[in-house]
This record gives structure tokens, sequence and C-alpha cells, in this order.
């Protein structure tokens, strides 16, 4: 990731920061926690953990099970003769509401993480595994829907673009004498999904 990227997100994030903070009179949860089933589909369902920093601005931790997103295993599982897989994903972000952190439309900022390791051609000669990790700069938008008092559902999507990086070894390094191929690299790649989260505000 380059540095600029890195500048303008933390200047984006320290942005939604220096928002007005709430009045004493406020009501607003001050934390909420959803999952998005969604990921099954996608790179794995995750769970959110949000604090509400203000009326207007929720920082975001999310941790994703990547190893059972369909996408990101059949992916994997096409292209060569995979035996295993595994991954997880994490990510920090910042969400910004038109009206209040309860309700309505939202944009934010993503910065995200995904590890995946993967196995391939079990018990032959040229068995092998690879670990990928993609750094990924995001942006998304939708809305929030309030049910009841308590509980809100998230709707919207997700789009950016991920550096990933790759390292591959045979299960057996001696196969590698005889096959001297580049076993890492790099490339850059899209990324998008769309969001639906079902959350509950705390305290």
């Amino acid at each position: 990731m380059s540095k600029g990227v890195k500048y303008l997100l933390i200047v984006m994030l320290v942005g939604f920061s220096l928002t007005p903070t709430f009045s004493q009179s406020s009501d607003y949860s001050k934390f909420a926690v959803s999952a998005d089933p969604i990921g099954f589909l996608f790179f794995g369902p995750g769970i959110n953990v949000g604090y509400v920093l203000n009326e207007k601005t929720v920082v975001n931790a999310n941790v994703r099970f990547v190893s059972f997103g369909l996408l990101a295993y059949s992916m994997r599982a096409t292209a060569n003769n995979m035996y295993d897989f595994g991954g997880m994903g994490y990510s920090i972000g910042a969400n910004r509401f038109v009206e209040n952190v309860e309700s309505g439309l939202y944009y934010g900022a993503i910065l995200s993480l995904d590890i995946q390791n993967t196995k391939y051609d079990e018990n032959a000669t040229f068995a092998w595994h690879e670990k990928t990790t993609t750094y990924g700069v995001l942006v998304n938008g939708g809305k929030r829907f309030k049910i009841g008092s308590r509980y809100y559902i998230n709707a919207g999507a997700v789009v950016g673009i991920g550096v990933v990086n790759f390292n591959w070894e045979y299960d057996n390094p001696a196969v590698g004498i005889i096959d001297p191929e580049a076993r890492e690299g790099s490339s850059v790649i899209p990324i998008g999904g769309l969001e639906l989260a079902f959350g509950v505000f705390l305290f």
C-alpha cells in the first residue's frame, strides 16, 4: 500500500473524528454489534463492533471468516486440485451518517486485511501450499433501517482495490530443486460486494 493512500485514509478517519461530540442529553447507544450473513456468498460472514463517536459517526472493527465464503472458496477450488482452505479477514473503518447513527443514509472508508492459506494436490509428489495476503482500501455506502428501539439493518455495497501478495512452497522442499518456478509475487485487483448486516444497539 502506497504512502499516499495511507495518508489519505488517515485524513479521512481524522476528519470523521473531528465532528462535534455528544451533548450531555444525547440518548444514543455508544456500542453496537452486527453480523453480516450475506458474506457466506462472497468473502466470508463477518462480525462487526461499532463504537459511536458522535451523533453521525461510527468507528468499526470487523472480523470475517473467509473460509466460509462461497466466492472465496470457489476461486481457490477451481484453479487447482485444492484439498484444504482456510482464512480470516480483519478490517477497521468509519461510517458517516447523513442524519444520525440510528438510521438513514451512510458512507465510509475501510482498511482491510485478508489472510488465506490453501493446500493443493494432497499426497502427490508435487503437493504444495500457498499463503495469500490481501491489503484492501475500500469505500462503502448504504442505508440503516432502525427496527424498534434496539435493532437495525444495514443494506449497501462496498467497492475498492486490493494489493494481493502471494507466496507458495512445495510440501517437500526437495521438489523445488527440479522446478525453479517463481514462488512469490503480487498483483492489484478490484474488490466489491454487497453489505447486509443485522445489528443491535447495546448500551
